[in-house]
């Protein structure tokens, strides 16, 4: 099956019903949140359908328009004050910066060792070494390692809600570079690694699943991909993918769940965009994009996209949209279905390239074919589209689904798409990784359950566990 690539423009979706209750939504949605002061983990606090997500709800009786200051500064700064003001004096304390500070200089130490040391686990955490962003990172969903560092001690990570951090020294000390007006939201970041580029990088925005961040009505959207051009220090939001306002659901860039790089385009700068319902390609660095995957009214929820070192990309859409499955491109332009038989219904499928042989690819699958289970897939290209016999698929989900779990815990969960990963080894195809609430590793790329272990996950009471991103350490595999 043959997909040619449309060109589309920002997609603006509105909402049916009432159009002054959808613009009276927008406008109180933020003193909303405030007012009634929640902040909670809901797995489903974006409940999607099949054309966009929910409008949030109007705005409470007590809604006090006043204090809002519509358009102008003075908005930012009663809203700032709001938050930092003393509830008994309504005054914001002398001397409260240098207090932070102080507070703040204590939490990492006193945080990591009273949580481990009350719960008598510091034996479990063997192998795997503390990196941050401390305090307020966030929850780490993306992650890179700087090629242009000879040393490759300079490492970006992203938090959901957290921002954009920066470390020049593998970890030991962070800096925000997410601007104080921005958005700080980041789901997936990317390096051009082309020589003579590799100061330029991508992030993405915008997590439709599972976001800490938001409430019940008043979901936490993201706002387009944003770019740095001087090794990811600064960064500015591209103008064709932004979706202000945040505060409502306005194009499918506000969810972006992958962005990508090609490496082999000698002369376009040509990137990769999985976002809500879509894929979204660019030969210009970002200016301008075309949808080359996905049906623009009967969406997917759950897209990837991942590119190889040659050029050749694989994405794939969740099976509630009308275009769904797993697809190859040689050219990112022609696209073929190549979904194994027998996968009839899945939610996200996340896909991971093998570096020394970009001929294999693991896929992990949630709630196959309409069950809670989730499920595994080796792919090896053959030859000519990947489709059929020229592609050759194992469905290795059984031993995933055998997996035992730690301590009495369940075995490989995703919490339906939340939280999940694959990565290969650089140098060995049979060594893979994957993650859900727990991750494990195979040496045999889980084709028997003699050859897996527990790596990594739920290890105490009340740990939060949740496999986003694993990368492997370009010169030494044996870091991870």
């Amino acid at each position: 099956m043959q997909f040619a690539p449309t060109a589309s423009a920002g997609e603006d979706w509105v909402p049916p019903g009432d159009d002054n209750m959808f613009k009276r939504s927008l406008l109180a949605l933020p003193v909303l949140a405030l007012a009634l002061g929640l902040v909670f983990l809901s797995l489903e606090n974006e409940k999607v359908p099949a054309f966009g997500p929910e409008v949030s709800a109007p705005a409470p009786e007590d809604f006090d328009p006043s204090r809002k200051q519509e358009g102008g500064p003075d908005a930012r700064r009663a809203w700032d004050e709001m938050r930092l003001v003393d509830p008994a004096t309504g005054r914001i304390p002398a001397d409260i910066h240098r207090l932070e500070q102080e507070f703040a200089a204590e939490l990492p130490g006193r945080s990591r060792s009273a949580v481990h040391e009350a719960a008598g686990v510091e034996d479990k955490i063997t192998g795997w070494g503390y990196r941050g962003p401390w305090n307020i990172g966030g929850r780490t969903r993306a992650l890179a390692i700087d090629v242009s560092d000879p040393g490759y001690t300079t490492l970006l990570a992203g938090g959901i809600s957290g921002g954009m951090w920066r470390s020049t020294n593998d970890g030991a000390a962070w800096t925000l570079t997410t601007g104080s007006s921005q958005l700080h939201s980041v789901t997936t970041v990317a390096q051009d690694t082309r020589a003579g580029h590799q100061n330029v990088w991508y992030y993405g925005t915008g997590e439709v699943r599972g976001n800490s961040a938001g409430a019940g009505g008043a979901s936490y959207r993201g706002d387009g991909l944003f770019k740095s051009i001087d090794g990811g220090q600064t960064w500015a939001l591209l103008p064709s993918t932004s979706g202000t306002p945040a505060s409502g659901f306005t194009n499918m860039w506000q969810y972006v769940w992958r962005v990508a790089v090609d490496p082999s385009n000698p002369t376009q700068d040509e990137i990769y965009a999985a976002i809500y319902g879509q894929i979204m390609r660019s030969t210009d660095g970002g200016a301008s994009w075309t949808r080359v995957l996905g049906d623009t009214v009967v969406r997917s929820r759950y897209t990837e996209v991942v590119v190889s070192s040659t050029g050749v990309v694989y994405a794939t859409l969740s099976s509630d949209g009308a275009a769904n499955g797993i697809f190859r491109s040689p050219d990112g332009v022609t696209w073929t279905d190549i979904t194994p038989a027998g996968l009839t219904s899945h939610n996200r499928i996340v896909l991971g390239l093998a570096p020394s042989n970009e001929n294999i690819m693991y896929c992990e699958v949630s709630d196959i074919n309409g069950t809670s289970n989730e499920g595994f897939y080796k792919y090896t290209y053959l030859t000519g589209d990947g489709a059929g016999a020229n592609g050759f698929w194992q469905d290795r989900s059984a031993i995933v689904q055998s997996l035992p779990g730690h301590d009495g815990n369940a075995p490989l969960q995703t919490y339906t798409s939340y939280c999940m990963s694959v990565a290969v080894h650089p140098e060995n195809p049979d060594v893979v990784f994957i993650g859900g609430i727990h991750l494990y590793r195979s040496t045999d790329g889980f084709a028997t359950s003699n050859n897996d272990a527990w790596s990594g996950g739920w290890q105490y009471p009340n740990h939060h566990a949740a496999q986003h991103y694993m990368i492997c350490h370009p010169t030494d595999p044996a870091i991870a």
